[in-house]
């Protein structure tokens, strides 16, 4: 059951963050004011995706090396 769960919530992040870099919600950031950061909001919308993209993978990592482990997240 447990691995099933990590399959959802895997496809759903991940399909989350795919659609963010392209149409229509890349199409929020599309402009060149504001800034954030010295950055058009542009560029920043798809820096700050890079980086829920790497921690995304990050958790999903530590989560698989548990289930592969047998620990149970109600131990």
């Amino acid at each position: 059951m447990e691995r099933r769960v990590f399959g959802v919530v895997w496809v759903t992040y991940f399909t989350i963050c795919m659609l963010a870099f392209i149409w229509p919600a890349a199409g929020f950031a599309n402009s060149v004011e504001p800034t954030i950061g010295g950055f058009p909001l542009f560029f920043a919308w798809f820096m700050l995706w890079v980086v829920l993209i790497f921690l995304g993978c990050v958790v999903m990592y530590f989560w698989d090396e548990r289930l592969n482990r047998g620990v149970s997240d109600f131990e």
